[in-house]
């Protein structure tokens, strides 16, 4: 596997994975939470009632650093990124 990645060139020669990063505190975590309810309930031959719910979250937390220390000499130039949703549906 081919791996394209986005460390500075002077990193290129230390030891990591193809997957690593030479700033260890990079990485994140990210979680789906699904929930789907469907009801009938026949009323009689002729009459039912069909109904349905969908609920889903979703978290997503990142810390990236492309430039390094390249903005903030003292404290490096980390980001973080987050994101939340919750989405219900229903039907």
């Amino acid at each position: 596997m081919e791996c394209f990645r986005t460390d500075p060139e002077r990193a290129v020669d230390q030891e990591s994975s193809a997957m690593g990063s030479i700033d260890p505190t990079e990485g994140g975590k990210t979680s789906r939470t699904n929930l789907q309810m469907n009801f009938k309930h026949i009323i009689s031959s002729s009459e039912q009632i069909d109904a349905m719910a969908f609920y889903s979250k979703y978290n997503f937390n990142l810390y990236s650093d492309f430039t390094f220390y390249l903005k903030d000499k003292d404290h490096g130039d980390e980001i973080q990124q987050t994101d939340g949703r919750n989405i219900t549906v229903p039907k």
